[in-house]
């Protein structure tokens, strides 16, 4: 279960941006756009460059489709010689003439004509004569006119280049058409070149129709692209979200609108062919126009602001007729920045929401982080590969997941580990030493917190004779002597990598393999039952000089499986300790030191696991009993605290096996025999009695030497 906790937390995590994406749009884009136009900038589209000199003016011209585009601006030189804007339209028609001498195939003027002057028939003359000229009209937003109407010969001019549909209107709040009037508009093409800002003020989206009043009105771009093909206004239809062109299906978002790939940039006039509506008039730029769509517009700097036609886009300040040439290249191209399915950046962000979790359990720090960054990476060089293939998929929901999840996977991971930290501190600071609590710490995984076995070992101890002491003793001084003892064995058992399980009374119940594991937990038993017998010893020289009684005790040791951790009612009090057959062996082992009269009795398991010569060399086989409450025989060991003259224990060994023979008089004459090495050794008193017994009173048939506890 604490496994699925990360993921968990970043599906909700992810869910909770998935949300906000859905509500709150406008929140997300905001930062989409930052991310589109970091990719518009990077991926303007490239074309061959090459030469073609004039004579006396140079223009560029490339080869691709941007040679089809010729920009015709009306620049600071232009109203230098023609004067300050507005001009009389007969200039306009004057060029209209002019430029048919370098037969274009289409002129779009990307200038507004809403109201009539003495000059529109000069101008309709001259556009009527050819057949080849535009001009664009727009819309206007409610409560934005007063009083303005247009005539039902300008409205049919422009209606001749709409479709009617039933469709409602796509873009709310338009109220009517911005015309270019009649008669100018009599025999001309026409588009609209409505665009909107985004919130930015910077323009990213060519709209390309309008719907209003049961018709939908085209686009400039969408106009030159069938004029240029010879397709007929009635072969534009919609499908769908897509404007169907002839056989060119544009794919738009719900409001009819779709992103612009760029083919120039605020690094100057290096895409596209631009020449001076000057020079066109004086002859001056000598250009071939043949197939050619020129665009005339204004790109002086000079204007006032209100005359200015200057759009800030991704990538960078351009004339409005240079924005509307992108776009038109776009649907020439056939090359339209497409945006994925809502569902599929929703899969995104929960495949981000999952990978993170999975990073987060398999690794930690630096390999963690390094992991991180190669998705955060991977995602955003997606992002980029995608664009460039004109495939948009939005990068602000799947990288603000990113950092969202991160950072709450990260936080989240922080305070587990603290509060695990300060559980262990709590947990294990009373009865394990600084330095094993610190490593805990620092690797919490490696305590074992939840029921698991292990391999270990387990130390009991008991003080001999506690009972009558208290019985003897004031409860003041009783409780003083004890805390003085446990203090000092807490000392030692901590110092040798012992955990201090719990004191029951008088009893120490210490662990060795647990919750660090390590393969010498027998040897470190061992070494620490016998640094606890020497400072009882220093204990017994301090009480002696004090006139106080002696408190001596005894050790018992066993080692096997057994199962660790927190143990108890959960929410209510848990104890981390360990349970089992091998447990309750080692208890009862601790008791026979009474029974057999020494001071350290360790099981034949813990002396199989004890690995360094110092430990296995201090003990020596004792016997082979039946312990109350088992069946199977253990063989238990004496630890010794000092050494024991060889020929003893060569005497005590040829005893025991005499013994276990049912030689009665041989073992008889060698454990008297080693007795006279050492007169006071408890075992050799207790198995010469036991032998001398068996002598009147022979045990069962298959006997197997063991010695049956009918006590504790």
């Amino acid at each position: 279960m604490k496994r699925l906790k990360p993921a968990f937390l970043s599906l909700a995590l992810a869910f909770f941006i998935i949300l906000t994406m859905l509500v709150v749009p406008a929140l997300w884009d905001r930062v989409e756009i930052i991310f589109h136009d970091l990719r518009a900038r990077l991926f303007i589209r490239d074309g061959g460059l090459e030469k073609l000199e004039g004579v006396d003016v140079t223009v560029e011209s490339m080869d691709s489709l941007l040679s089809t585009f010729v920009f015709i601006d009306i620049d600071d030189y232009s109203l230098k010689e023609y004067g300050r804007w507005p001009w009389n339209r007969e200039i306009l028609a004057r060029f209209i003439h002019k430029i048919q001498e370098l037969d274009p195939q289409l002129v779009f003027i990307d200038i507004y004509f809403p109201e009539s002057s003495p000059e529109d028939p000069l101008l309709n003359e001259a556009a009527s004569a050819y057949g080849n000229i535009g001009f664009v009209y727009n819309f206007l937003m409610e409560n934005s006119y007063e009083e303005y109407e247009v005539d039902e010969k300008t409205l049919s001019n422009i209606r001749r280049w709409a479709v009617p549909v039933k469709e409602p209107p796509n873009i709310s709040k338009v109220g009517m058409i911005l015309p270019t009037v009649s008669p100018i508009s009599d025999h001309v093409f026409l588009g609209h070149d409505w665009m909107m800002a985004d919130e930015d003020n910077v323009y990213r989206k060519i709209t390309e129709y309008v719907i209003l009043d049961g018709y939908l009105y085209p686009s400039l771009p969408v106009i030159l692209y069938a004029r240029h093909q010879g397709i007929p206004i009635d072969d534009i239809s919609l499908e769908g979200r897509a404007l169907r062109v002839g056989s060119r299906e544009i794919p738009l978002d719900h409001e009819g609108r779709r992103w612009v790939d760029y083919y120039s940039s605020y690094r100057g006039y290096d895409r596209f062919r631009h020449v001076s509506f000057a020079d066109i008039m004086s002859g001056h730029a000598q250009i071939d126009l043949t197939g050619k769509i020129a665009f005339v517009g204004l790109t002086a700097r000079g204007l006032a602001s209100a005359a200015k036609d200057i759009k800030m886009t991704p990538v960078g300040e351009m004339p409005g007729m240079e924005y509307l040439a992108n776009a038109t290249l776009n649907i020439f191209e056939g090359r339209f920045v497409e945006s994925v399915p809502q569902w599929i950046n929703i899969v995104v962000i929960f495949a981000v929401a999952l990978l993170l979790s999975l990073f987060s359990q398999v690794s930690r720090g630096w390999l963690n982080i390094f992991l991180a960054g190669a998705l955060l990476a991977a995602l955003i060089t997606a992002g980029f590969v995608l664009y460039k293939s004109s495939v948009y998929i939005r990068m602000a929901e799947p990288v603000g997941a990113f950092f969202f999840i991160f950072l709450g996977v990260t936080f989240s991971r922080y305070l587990r580990e603290e509060l695990q930290k300060k559980m262990i501190r709590e947990m294990f600071s009373s009865y394990l030493s600084a330095n094993i609590v610190h490593e805990l710490i620092k690797n919490p995984a490696l305590a074992t917190l939840h029921g698991q076995k292990r391999e270990m070992t387990v130390l009991f101890s008991d003080v001999k004779g506690f009972t009558t002491f208290t019985e003897e003793h004031p409860a003041e001084e009783v409780v003083q002597r004890l805390n003085e003892y446990l203090n000092e064995m807490t000392e030692i058992i901590m110092a040798h990598e012992g955990t201090l399980d719990k004191f029951v009374g008088d009893e120490i119940m210490a662990l060795f393999g647990a919750p660090l594991a390590y393969g010498y937990h027998a040897d470190a038993a061992v070494k620490t039952a016998l640094a606890m017998r020497r400072r009882i010893r220093k204990l017994h020289a301090l009480w002696k000089t004090q006139g106080k009684d002696i408190l001596d005790m005894g050790i018992g040791i066993n080692s096997g499986e057994m199962l660790v951790g927190n143990i108890g009612a959960e929410g209510k009090k848990m104890d981390y300790t360990v349970i089992g057959d091998n447990v309750n062996l080692g208890a009862r082992i601790e008791g026979l030191t009474r029974f057999y009269g020494v001071d350290v009795l360790i099981t034949e398991e813990t002396f199989k696991e004890l690995k360094l010569k110092e430990t296995r060399s201090r003990c020596r086989e004792v016997d082979l009993v039946k312990v109350k409450g088992k069946n199977e025989p253990t063989r238990i060991y004496e630890v010794m605290e000092e050494d024991y003259p060889d020929i003893f224990l060569i005497k005590y060994s040829e005893a025991l096996e005499a013994y276990r023979k049912r030689e009665w008089d041989q073992a008889e004459a060698l454990f008297t025999s080693a007795l006279d090495v050492v007169s006071d050794d408890g075992p050799g008193h207790l198995l010469l009695e036991r032998v001398r017994a068996f002598r009147r009173n022979s045990p069962p048939e298959g006997w197997d030497g063991s010695f049956v506890m009918t006590e504790k």
